[in-house]
C-alpha cells in the first residue's frame, strides 16, 4: 500500500462540493447518507434524464426510485469487457480457496448474472453489514464482495426497493472512500484488500454509476491509488517483497480488471510509470509459476490455475517476449492472437532482486529443465526445486545450529554477496550474522549444462575452536520420498521414478567410516546433520539432476588441500571431489580467506571455485569468486 497518503486525511470529505454545506460526519451518521445527498441539484451529472433530477430535488420518494429504476434498465449499459463475462469466477483469480472461504458464494462466480435469487442474498447481506461509516482495516473477503456487487449493483436496482438499493451503494461507496485512506501495511492480504477496496471498487462504482457525482469521483483517487501502489509495492521489474509472494496473482488479477476498466474510461488509467511496473508485473507472475500453472512456493494441493487470469495479463500488459515465456514454461494459455514471438524473443530466465529478497537460478524456460528459488527477504528463508514437470522440494529451508550446546539465533537479515548468472551457471551467495560471534555464509549454485546443483551453509566463527551441531531441513514435496543407498551415505529422491540423486559432500561416503552425520528423511524433510569441533565448517550437498545419470555409479571424496607444502584443516579451507556416472566436478571452497593453495594438482587462489573435470584432468570453471568481499 503507499506510503503517502497522510492518516490525517480520515476527515477527508466524500463529496468536496457537500463539505461546505454539511459536516461530513453528520451525512455519514444517516443510513440512507446517499439518497439524501441525491436530493441536491450538484449531486447528479448533466448525462442523467432531468427528470430523474427533478423527481429527487422534490424528495418525491416514490416516484424518484421509479423513475431511477427505468432509467438504468433502458439506458445503454457499461460496457463490461466480454473476457469478465464468463463462467469463471474472476473475482477469486489467483487466490487459494483457504484465502477466500469466507467470500459468499453466490456472488463471486457470477456477479453480473441479477436475478431475484441474488437480490434476496443481497437483502439478507445487508443485514450483516454494518451501514454506519468503515472502520479498521479492510479485510480481503469483505473487499471482494464489495467489488461484486458494485459490478451487480445497476443490475439489482431491478429487483430491491430504493431503500435496499441506496444502502448498498452508500456502503459501497464509504467502503471505497475509506479504503483509499488506509495507511500502509505490511500484511499482504491485508495490501490486497486495500486494492482491491480503495482502487478497483471505486474505479467500478465510477464506471457502472457515472451519472452520480460522488461516484463518478471516485475514479481520480481509485486511479492514484492503484499507480501510486505499483511503483512503491514492486521493485522496478514487477517484483514484490518476497513476504508478498502469496498475495502477487491476487494483485496480478486486481490490476489486470482495473486496466481493463481503464480502457472503457475516456481520461485515467495508471500512470505511465505505472503501467510499466505493471508490464514487468506479468513477467514476473508468468516465471514465478510451475509448469502445472499454480504459484511457486504456493501449496501443493491449495494452488489454482487461473488460464484466464493470465490471458487478462498478457493482453493488457504482456508483449511478444512475455507471450514466448507464458508459451514455454505454462500450460497452453490463450496468448495474444496478434503475438508474433518465437524462442529469441525469450527474456534471460533467472534473477535476482535484492530489494524483494528473490532469486530464481534456472537453465531455461524450457519446462523440462531444473530451477530453483528463493526468498532470502524473510526468516527463515523458502525454497523451491523443480525438476522438469517434477516438484522436489517446496517450502521454508530450516536450519538449526548450537554452539558450545547454546541455541544459535540470526540476529540480522539475510544480504546478498555475489550474484552471478551466465551460460555455465546461475550463482547466489548469501549471508547473515550469527549469535556467539559466528556469520554464515549460503552458497546456491545451479549448473546449467552438468544439470547439478551445489547448495552448501559455511559457518564461519572466531579463532577458537567450538563444539558446533549443526541441521540443515528441505521440505520434500508430498509425493517425493528420499532413498537412502545401504552401504554409503548418499540417497536418491523419488517420485514416480527416479528424480535426483543427493550427495552429502562433507560426510564420508561409506557407512562403515564412523562420523557424526547424516542425511536422512524425518518428518518429510530431507535432514542433513552435522557435528564437528573447530573453528569454521562447512555442510554441502551436491544434487545429480540429470535422471539418466543418476543409476550410474556415483562417489565422492573430501580432498587434501595443502599451502606451502603444508596439510590444512578443514576448518581453514575444504575441497570436494564427486562423480556420477562418466561426469565428475570439483569443489573449493576457503573458510579463512584466500592463499595460494593446491587440492588434487589445481593451483587455487581464490575464496571459492567451483567445475567441471575435463577428460585431461583439468577443471573447466563454472565460477571462481577472487576475494571474500
Amino acid at each position: 500500500m503507499t506510503t503517502t497518503r497522510a492518516t490525517t486525511n480520515s476527515q477527508k470529505s466524500l463529496d468536496a462540493e457537500t463539505v461546505a454545506k454539511e459536516p461530513l460526519e453528520s451525512c455519514l451518521s444517516e443510513a440512507n447518507a446517499l439518497s439524501q445527498l441525491a436530493h441536491r441539484e450538484k449531486f447528479w451529472h448533466r448525462s442523467t434524464p432531468a427528470k430523474v433530477v427533478a423527481a429527487h430535488q422534490e424528495k418525491n420518494t416514490a416516484a424518484s426510485w421509479d423513475l431511477w429504476q427505468r432509467h438504468l434498465a433502458t439506458r445503454k449499459p457499461a460496457t463490461i469487457p466480454n473476457v469478465l463475462r464468463t463462467q469463471s469466477p474472476f473475482l477469486l483469480w489467483g487466490l487459494p480457496p483457504k484465502r477466500v472461504a469466507c467470500v459468499a458464494e453466490w456472488l463471486c462466480p457470477t456477479p453480473f448474472s441479477t436475478s431475484q435469487e441474488t437480490a434476496d442474498e443481497v437483502v439478507e447481506y445487508l443485514k450483516e453489514v454494518d451501514i454506519a461509516p468503515v472502520v479498521g482495516k479492510p479485510n480481503l473477503p469483505h473487499s471482494l464482495e464489495c467489488v461484486g456487487l458494485a459490478y451487480a449493483l445497476p443490475g439489482l436496482a431491478a429487483y430491491l426497493n430504493g431503500s435496499q438499493w441506496w444502502k448498498l451503494c452508500h456502503h459501497l461507496w464509504i467502503t471505497a472512500e475509506k479504503a483509499s485512506l488506509y495507511p500502509a501495511d505490511d500484511d499482504p492480504t491485508t495490501t490486497l484488500a486495500v486494492q482491491l477496496a480503495g482502487g478497483e471498487l471505486p474505479l467500478v462504482l465510477a464506471y457502472g454509476l457515472p451519472e452520480m457525482k460522488p461516484l463518478r469521483k471516485l475514479r481520480k483517487s481509485g486511479w492514484e491509488l492503484l499507480s501510486e501502489s505499483l511503483v512503491e509495492l514492486l521493485d522496478g521489474e514487477g517484483l514484490p517483497k518476497a513476504s508478498c509472494l502469496s498475495s502477487m496473482r491476487g494483485l496480478l488479477a486486481c490490476w489486470a480488471r482495473s486496466k481493463l476498466l481503464g480502457q472503457q474510461f475516456k481520461k485515467g488509467g495508471f500512470s505511465d510509470a505505472a503501467d510499466i511496473q505493471f508490464g514487468w508485473l506479468v513477467r514476473q507472475t508468468i516465471r514465478l509459476s510451475r509448469v502445472n500453472g499454480t504459484a511457486i512456493l504456493s501449496n501443493v494441493h491449495d494452488g489454482e490455475w487461473s488460464p484466464e487470469l493470465f490471458k487478462i495479463a498478457l493482453e493488457t500488459g504482456g508483449d511478444d517476449s512475455d507471450s514466448a515465456a507464458a508459451d514455454a514454461l505454462l500450460p497452453p494459455v490463450a496468448v495474444p492472437a496478434d503475438a508474433d514471438f518465437d524462442d529469441d524473443d525469450l527474456p534471460e530466465p533467472s534473477l535476482n532482486s535484492a530489494w524483494s529478497g528473490l532469486a530464481v537460478l534456472a537453465s531455461s524456460w524450457n519446462k523440462e529443465l531444473p530451477r530453483l528459488t528463493i526468498t532470502y527477504g524473510e526468516t527463515p528463508p523458502r525454497i523451491e526445486l523443480d525438476c522438469g514437470r517434477h516438484l522436489l522440494w517446496s517450502g521454508t529451508w530450516e536450519f538449526e545450529l548450537r554452539c558450545d550446546d547454546q541455541p544459535v539465533v540470526i540476529e540480522d537479515e539475510w544480504e546478498v554477496q555475489c550474484w552471478q548468472a551466465d551460460e555455465e551457471c546461475d550463482f547466489l551467495e548469501l549471508a547473515v550474522k550469527l549469535s556467539h560471534g559466528l556469520r554464515l555464509e549460503r552458497h546456491l549454485l545451479l549448473g546449467k549444462t552438468d544439470k547439478v546443483l551445489y547448495l552448501a551453509d559455511y559457518v564461519l566463527g572466531d579463532q577458537s575452536e567450538h563444539e558446533f551441531d549443526y541441521r540443515m531441513q528441505l521440505p520434500l514435496a508430498p509425493e517425493i520420498e528420499f532413498h537412502p543407498e545401504v552401504e554409503t551415505r548418499d540417497g536418491v529422491l523419488q517420485g514416480t521414478k527416479c528424480l535426483a540423486a543427493i550427495f552429502p559432500l562433507a560426510l564420508p561416503e561409506w557407512r562403515i567410516d564412523s562420523h557424526m552425520g547424516e542425511l536422512v528423511a524425518v518428518d518429510g524433510k530431507l535432514t542433513l546433520t552435522h557435528r564437528v569441533k573447530a573453528r569454521n565448517f562447512c555442510c554441502p550437498l551436491l544434487v545429480d539432476l540429470k535422471p539418466r545419470r543418476i543409476a550410474k555409479a556415483r562417489t565422492w571424496r573430501q580432498l587434501t588441500v595443502a599451502e606451502s607444502l603444508k596439510v590444512q584443516n578443514k576448518d581453514i579451507a575444504v575441497a570436494f571431489r564427486a562423480q556420477s556416472g562418466k561426469d565428475q566436478w570439483f569443489i573449493y571452497r576457503s573458510l579463512s580467506g584466500p592463499a595460494s593453495r593446491t587440492a588434487l594438482g589445481q593451483h587455487l587462489s581464490s575464496q571459492f571455485m567451483a567445475g567441471r573435470f575435463l577428460d585431461t584432468g583439468e577443471v573447466d570453471e563454472f565460477i571462481e569468486i577472487e576475494t571474500d568481499e
